[in-house]
């Protein structure tokens, strides 16, 4: 949620999360900081924003996990698709194979 003119934006995260699960919290709603704009402020009201703004910031954290498992050295030519969904947490398997793709991976 953004904050007043004049204050600085701020998040906060529940506490008692793995280290993992507060990762994810922080990328996902880095994902609407970088995603959402001023024009999707009916995002409780309206389904079809609320859908956008979510799909965007999963996306987010997608490219954002595929990037750090790759910067990480992984051997992106082994890279199990399906279990690198699950562990990011999403069932968006063709998203995760894209972010992939874009390192060369097939």
């Amino acid at each position: 949620m953004r904050t007043p003119d004049g204050y600085p934006n701020f998040l906060v995260v529940k506490e008692n999360l793995s280290d993992e699960e507060t990762e994810k919290v922080i990328l996902h709603e880095l994902g609407h900081a970088e995603a959402d704009d001023d024009t999707q402020k009916d995002y409780k009201d309206n389904p079809t924003t609320r859908l956008i703004c979510e799909s965007g910031a999963k996306a987010f954290v997608v490219h954002e996990q595929i990037k750090k498992y790759v910067d990480l050295g992984n051997d992106i030519a082994s890279a199990n698709w399906l279990n690198l969904a699950k562990y990011i947490g999403t069932d968006n398997y063709y998203l995760v194979q894209e972010e992939l793709l874009k390192y060369g991976v097939e």
